[in-house]
């Protein structure tokens, strides 16, 4: 009977919206936003426990790893471009390198000197080729002057060295290691009188110059320009000898090369 009676105490408790003596407990606002966030977080990944149960958790989930993957290969193309590029680079100055130290090189020497009468001059030149593979279609030509050092340097700016033309070339092949001589004469018989001047060293000098040219084992087309100062000449008629050749000095132009 006390228990009907309680019932019914309940009921119009209910009736009349008085839930806490009914017994009703309520939930406080905190609590529902908790209860809102559960289901969040049951449903998108809100906190940092993913529900492996929610299809929208693994759709963003795959969406990350695919974006994550996408920067990786981004990366990975960067790096491997670089890579390339390093590559490369280092081949070509590997290959430049190799073509340098393997190239020939051709360089002159003066090796004797003779004064004829009537201001005939003769000069031999050697040609050596001190590169490690031969210098294939070698050709020179040259001219002996007796001019005035500041004349000569002019004259030899000129294209074609106009005033002072190098003359007829020879052509021939130099292997790596040898020599050529090169025989050389004064395109114009020199004056006695300038001649003598040059022999006393008189504001006048002798020079011989000339050029050559030729192809290294590569098919590139090379050049050497020599020019050569006497600092002492033989008498008319005598030959200057090789063991005096620390007579000859380079003129501070024409003797460049490529």
């Amino acid at each position: 009977m006390r228990h009907l009676k309680a019932l019914t105490l309940a009921m119009a408790a209910v009736a009349s919206g008085d839930l806490a003596a009914a017994g009703v407990t309520t939930a406080t606002p905190s609590a529902n936003i908790q209860q809102q966030n559960n289901l969040k977080s049951a449903s998108g990944c809100v906190d940092e426990r993913i529900s492996r149960q929610s299809e929208l958790c693994a759709q963003w989930s795959a969406a990350d790893a695919a974006h994550e993957a996408s920067i990786a290969t981004w990366a990975a193309v960067v790096l491997s471009f670089f890579g390339t590029l390093f590559i490369v680079l280092t081949f070509a100055e590997t290959r430049r390198t190799a073509r340098r130290q393997l190239r020939a090189y051709v360089v002159t020497d003066v090796s004797a000197l003779f004064i004829g009468e009537g201001g005939h001059i003769e000069a031999e030149v050697l040609i050596m080729n001190k590169g490690q593979t031969p210098a294939f279609k070698t050709r020179w030509a040259g001219n002996i002057v007796v001019e005035a050092e500041a004349t000569l340097e002019e004259s030899l700016r000129q294209p074609n060295t106009a005033k002072n033309p190098l003359g007829r070339a020879v052509m021939t092949t130099i292997a790596a290691g040898g020599d050529a001589t090169a025989g050389f004469a004064a395109h114009k018989p020199i004056g006695s009188k300038k001649l003598e001047a040059a022999i006393k060293g008189e504001k006048m000098n002798l020079f011989v110059f000339g050029r050559v040219w030729y192809e290294d084992g590569f098919a590139n087309e090379r050049f050497t320009n020599f020019c050569f100062k006497a600092e002492k000449l033989p008498p008319p008629g005598e030959q200057l000898p090789p063991e005096m050749g620390k007579t000859w000095v380079m003129t501070p132009f024409f003797n460049d090369s490529n």
